[in-house]
């Protein structure tokens, strides 16, 4: 029991730490574009970073973190936290991975190139804090989790359907934003909504059902 007890807090002490780790990146990320301009691919300056996905996705895995370093520390005392964290968490967490795996199978190999998507404050938002994230959530925060039910893994591309309207709007409707991500080259901004749709979901999914794996395998119960 007093083992047990060790692993536990050694748990959760390590999940406070990488959200840490995570929110001082972003902060650190953020503050550069109105500092230094950014780097990379990103190489713009003020608010106008905020026109990327990666940058939102990245402050809502910032938000998310916080969330989740307090719903440890309740822990580490003994106390219970709402189910609607672990939806929320999800939400998040899909959105960076949903960055980190645009990168590795789009923008690296076919729009930017691999450097430019991994120098500096580009490292952090589309590699380093998207890990973090995802392993926390999957392998850390899910044990002895409570198993959440399919219907509500749906909600994790929210995210990305709000930002797919504001830059179908800003890119095609109105052509105030370049193409930055080329999500519309050749028109086929209609077929892109259809993909990133359906990858966001599966993103969605594989991550709740993998943290429902982890749940289960460590004597989580139903939502």
């Amino acid at each position: 029991m007093k083992n047990s007890s060790k692993t536990r807090n050694a748990r959760l002490i390590a999940i406070i730490i990488l959200h840490l780790i995570a929110v001082v990146l972003t902060v650190y990320s953020v503050q550069s574009f109105f500092t230094v301009g950014g780097d990379g691919n990103m190489s713009v300056a003020g608010a106008v970073a905020f026109r990327y996905f990666t940058v939102d996705s990245n402050i809502l895995a910032a938000i998310s973190s916080l969330v989740a370093i307090f719903c440890a520390a309740r822990e580490l005392q003994g106390l219970a936290n709402p189910p609607w964290i672990r939806i929320f968490r999800l939400l998040s967490v899909t959105s960076v991975a949903l960055t980190f795996l645009t990168v590795m199978l789009f923008l690296g190999p076919f729009v930017y190139g691999y450097p430019l998507m991994f120098v500096g404050v580009s490292l952090f938002m589309h590699l380093i804090t998207p890990l973090i994230e995802v392993i926390s959530f999957v392998w850390l925060e899910s044990v002895g989790a409570e198993r959440m039910k399919k219907r509500y893994m749906i909600i994790g591309i929210t995210p990305m359907l709000v930002y797919g309207a504001v830059y179908l709007v800003m890119v095609v409707f109105t052509g105030k934003w370049p193409d930055f991500y080329a999500f519309n080259t050749g028109g086929m901004f209609g077929l892109t909504v259809v993909i990133m749709t359906a990858f966001t979901s599966g993103i969605s999914f594989a991550l709740g059902l993998s943290a429902n794996l982890v749940a289960k395998k460590t004597a989580g119960n139903k939502l």
